[in-house]
């Protein structure tokens, strides 16, 4: 599906270790019905069964990259593909670049042909495998219709099902494509991610997607607060980490305290409204691009996609001239009436959970020291850094809304 990536990092792609957040609250019952929607096999519904009937306590937790390679068996697994697919490779190794998912390039001699994602029970994998059956059947449908970039069809199974069971987990199989992120200020790129939003949002999105809507939820306040109130009580020995914690965060606790409640007088103000819902993809831009080497794009990592408005996506406006993006996007037939507020509500809301996945990962996970240090240093980073700046990102956009 994916080239390796370079370790590089700017404003719109990855922010290191950390995912987007997964809500992981799923109800027992509903197991048999995702089971069936899947073919799984009965090991594998049992694994459902037992995962999604767990009792979580934490609201939203944040995906952390799958950095290392599961206690899975290489062999087993190609024997697994050959099985469930028809496909054989002589080849696999492991990618460090999946967030709840362990991915693998599969070879056939020595060329990159099938790029493999595997869902291990890590404890935040029941929202993604939740959702697979209707993310799925969006990129076949995608994969027929978009015609601005690039969108991998699943593979199908030798059964006609989109994903099944290898080594009793759940499984996927992509086309492998080569290429690599863009580079950050090509105007080719954002002229071209542009067009390409507008027809993804031009998108028909039927019922029978079954994908989730965004309906502005501020769950993650009641995790920020109480986060903030851990801190507080933090001593000296309850993580090797702690002082070096409570120098970052305490500072800023006020501050902190100000922009969950601005998110939720935000999110209480546009539920109040009526707003325009199209298919989103969520986390478009960055490490989630490709581009191949005659230059063209392809868009991966579909599992956050959801029903909202189009400012979800359309956010990465802020990281460039806005004028010009979006009038490519009306132009190109993009939604016309964007709000500004909903800019400021997904910005707000996505430095709030870059900088919460962070806080709430040191103060629970039990995270090494080179995971601490990153993590310290992205919560100013891709936290109160860039909300810092969001008034003034957010006057750009309502210039370029009346242009």
């Amino acid at each position: 599906m994916r080239a390796r990536r370079t370790a590089r990092q700017t404003d719109q792609d990855t922010r290191g270790e950390f995912g987007r957040p997964d809500s992981v609250c799923l109800h027992t019952a509903r197991a048999g019905a995702i089971a069936v929607s899947f073919g799984l096999s009965s090991p594998a519904v049992g694994w459902l069964q037992e995962l999604v009937g767990r009792r979580v306590t934490v609201a939203i937790t944040y995906r952390r990259r799958v950095d290392r390679e599961p206690q899975l068996d290489r062999d087993g697994i190609l024997r697994g593909v050959q099985d469930l697919f028809g496909i054989h490779a002589d080849g696999i190794s492991f990618v460090p670049v999946g967030y709840a998912t362990a991915c693998y390039e599969l070879t056939h001699g020595s060329v990159a042909t099938w790029f493999l994602k595997i869902f291990p029970d890590t404890g935040v994998t029941a929202s993604v495998i939740e959702r697979q059956p209707a993310v799925l059947r969006l990129l076949l449908e995608l994969s027929r219709s978009m015609r601005t970039a690039r969108v991998l069809a699943p593979v199908a199974t030798r059964h006609g099902g989109l994903i099944g069971t290898i080594e009793n987990l759940p499984a996927v199989l992509f086309p492998y494509v080569s290429g690599s992120a863009p580079a950050g200020g090509d105007p080719a790129v954002w002229a071209q991610s542009a067009i390409f939003l507008a027809e993804l949002h031009s998108t028909p999105s039927p019922a029978d997607h079954a994908l989730p809507r965004d309906a502005f939820d501020d769950g993650l306040i009641d995790v920020g607060r109480r986060a903030l109130r851990d801190v507080e009580s933090l001593a000296a020995d309850d993580l090797p980490h702690a002082w070096a914690l409570r120098e970052i965060v305490l500072p800023r606790t006020e501050d902190l305290t100000v922009q969950l409640e601005r998110l939720h007088t935000l999110g209480t103000t546009l539920r109040s409204r009526r707003n325009p819902d199209v298919v989103c993809h969520t986390d478009f831009g960055g490490d989630n691009l490709l581009i191949s080497p005659d230059g063209e794009m392809t868009v991966v990592d579909w599992d956050g996609a959801t029903i909202a408005p189009p400012e979800y996506d359309l956010w990465i406006a802020s990281q460039t001239d806005a004028v010009t993006f979006l009038h490519a996007y009306r132009t190109a037939g993009g939604e016309t009436e964007l709000d500004a507020r909903r800019f400021e509500f997904y910005l707000l809301r996505r430095y709030l959970e870059d900088m919460t996945a962070r806080l709430t990962n040191l103060l629970y996970e039990g995270v090494g020291s080179d995971e601490a240090g990153e993590a310290l240093d992205g919560m100013a980073r891709w936290g109160w850094n860039q909300w810092d700046n969001l008034d003034s990102r957010v006057a750009r956009i309502e210039a370029a809304l009346v242009t």
